[in-house]
């Protein structure tokens, strides 16, 4: 464990902004269903940012999708190979932990991995 909070918003909009800088938009469809999604979103998908300034509407296309944002974050601290473990080991475990955790916190359960893709990834298979 790093310690770290993946999503640190202070409030569920906050939450919610810091799952999309992270994971980029969400389809219309899953930004508008749902009873509090116009709190959050409105009719077309965009993000509606409350700070404490005023709200503040952010068109989706501002959240682009990340090429590996998690495996990133997570390469950069694991970046020090515990004491008695390959350099090589180690690298190939912060990549599939990054690529596991990445599939699990896709927001849309629709697209999220099921629990038995989860537990089948290689994370979790025994190293050749």
């Amino acid at each position: 464990a790093t310690g770290r909070i993946l999503f640190t918003g202070k409030t569920n909009n906050g939450m919610i902004h810091e799952m999309l800088k992270m994971c980029g938009a969400f389809s219309k469809r899953f930004a508008t269903a749902g009873d509090a999604a116009a709190k959050h979103f409105n009719a077309n998908g965009d993000f509606r940012l409350k700070e404490p300034s005023g709200e503040q509407l952010v068109p989706a296309t501002h959240f682009q999708k990340p090429a590996s944002p998690i495996s990133k974050l997570l390469a950069d601290v694991a970046a020090a190979t515990p004491t008695g473990i390959d350099v090589p080991v180690h690298q190939v475990f912060v990549r599939h932990v990054g690529e596991l955790i990445a599939k699990c916190v896709v927001p849309d359960p629709a697209e999220r991995a099921t629990p038995e893709l989860a537990l089948a990834h290689k994370f979790f298979q025994k190293p050749i």
